[in-house]
């Protein structure tokens, strides 16, 4: 009977002890599982600090770069100025002037001989007159030869029969009286001639020569100086008879509307251009000459008088 006793207590020893490691067991795995959690909330901030120290070192680099960017921009930008300040005084201390050469080969071709022919009531042919006249356009579209009024209209009062414009480059055209002939200024000594069918050669070469100021046109919008270089470009009587005579001289003085000038200019200039050697614009018309002791000084009707009415 004893032994039995004993029998029966083992059994119910061992599922104590195995309840205990159990329970032992799961209190391990919680106080584990609780410590990890743990862990884990300590790594999510050290994290969450290091990215926003980042970001603040990021925020720091955006702003160095900002400005040295416009370090750079500014410092480009007095770079510029001070280049723009030594280009002008370049320009100022050394300005450009075309040389004669130069002023013919570019005004030349659009100066014209000009020949007007008048004839007698009874149809026998009458004087004639010469002298020189510029192709121009208007911003109508027409284009005509500027000239001088004493050119085509003799005595002040008699209209041509025909009048003939020579070029440079060999091209002529006669003009009939009767067709739209032109005009003159009754204050001026300044004519017109309209021209019809001309080449695509002289249309190119008049191309925005425009009869306005400048920058629009060819004539110069600043009134010389005394001592100015020009160019007289034309076919005076006392030049070559091949082709255009180029004279060369000085704004010397003013008359009214029209400038004095040293550039020697014959009967046969009038017409003509006179070129700013500093500009590279159309100083006005050679229209007349005074004679001197020693020597004449040509009269040039200023463009402005030109334009006005």
């Amino acid at each position: 009977m004893k032994t039995r006793k004993e029998f029966a207590q083992i059994p119910l020893f061992i599922p104590i002890i195995v309840g205990i490691l159990v329970i032992g067991l799961m209190g391990s795995y919680f106080l584990n599982n609780g410590n990890k959690t743990v862990d884990t909330s300590g790594t999510s901030g050290i994290s969450t600090n290091s990215q926003q120290s980042e970001i603040e070192n990021l925020k720091k680099e955006v702003s160095n770069l900002k400005s040295t960017t416009r370090n750079a921009i500014r410092n480009a930008e007095n770079q510029t100025t001070a280049l723009q300040s030594e280009l002008h005084k370049d320009k100022i201390n050394s300005p450009t002037e075309l040389t004669a050469a130069e002023i013919t080969k570019e005004w030349s071709p659009q100066v014209a001989y000009v020949v007007c022919q008048w004839n007698y009531s009874d149809g026998t042919i009458g004087p004639t007159a010469s002298g020189s006249g510029f192709l121009t356009n208007y911003t109508d579209g027409s284009i005509a030869i500027e000239t001088n009024k004493h050119i085509i209209l003799y005595q002040g009062k008699y209209t041509p029969a025909v009048c003939t414009a020579s070029f440079l480059n060999g091209e002529k055209y006669t003009i009939n009286w009767s067709r739209n002939f032109g005009g003159w200024s009754a204050k001026y000594d300044k004519g017109q001639i309209n021209l019809y069918g001309l080449s695509d050669y002289l249309k190119n070469i008049v191309q925005g020569h425009y009869m306005v100021l400048h920058p629009q046109g060819f004539a110069c919008d600043n009134e010389p100086e005394i001592g100015d270089k020009i160019v007289v470009l034309g076919y005076p009587g006392i030049g070559s008879n091949k082709g255009i005579t180029v004279t060369e001289g000085i704004i010397s003085g003013y008359e009214g509307d029209y400038y004095v000038t040293s550039a020697k200019i014959d009967h046969g200039n009038s017409g003509g251009i006179a070129v700013s050697v500093k500009e590279d614009c159309v100083v006005g018309m050679p229209s007349a000459s005074v004679g001197g002791d020693l020597e004449s000084l040509g009269r040039i009707l200023s463009t402005k008088a030109m334009l006005a009415q």
